[in-house]
């Protein structure tokens, strides 16, 4: 919603971190992971405060295993 919100489209994100719609639709669908360098410029283009960077980009529901 962020990415939208502040840029229109995947793509014009894409392009302001210095990479591809297709890498931030894999991403944002769950297929690859971010390097620390690229989180750091997502981080950056988002506006994202310190408190929230973990909302963003960590998992933290746990689910049980059977």
């Amino acid at each position: 919603g962020r990415i939208v919100e502040m840029y229109g489209t995947a793509a014009r994100f894409a392009y302001a971190v210095g990479s591809t719609s297709e890498f931030v639709s894999r991403y944002l669908n769950g297929k690859t992971t971010l390097t620390q360098t690229m989180m750091n410029k997502w981080i950056s283009a988002l506006e994202i405060p310190d408190a929230e960077i973990a909302d963003y980009f960590f998992v933290t529901d746990v689910h049980e295993m059977e």
